[in-house]
């Protein structure tokens, strides 16, 4: 999640120039306030939502991939 070529993935699906880590770490931070995404015990990420989660899953594969 915040490797240097994910974040130039993100960068580009964005439509910006650069995604700082603290950038991304700011809304990690944001969306697990909001109780959107939590942290799993293990590290990483999970979000709890389903039909979310999977809307992220077949927009984000299309948008991400090299």
């Amino acid at each position: 999640m915040y490797s240097a070529s994910t974040r130039k993935k993100y960068a580009r699906v964005l439509g910006v120039n650069s995604v700082s880590t603290s950038q991304v770490q700011a809304v990690v931070n944001r969306l697990t306030f909001e109780q959107i995404l939590f942290p799993k015990v293990r590290g990483g990420h999970e979000i709890e939502d389903t039909g979310f989660r999977d809307w992220l899953v077949r927009h984000l594969d299309e948008n991400l991939v090299d």
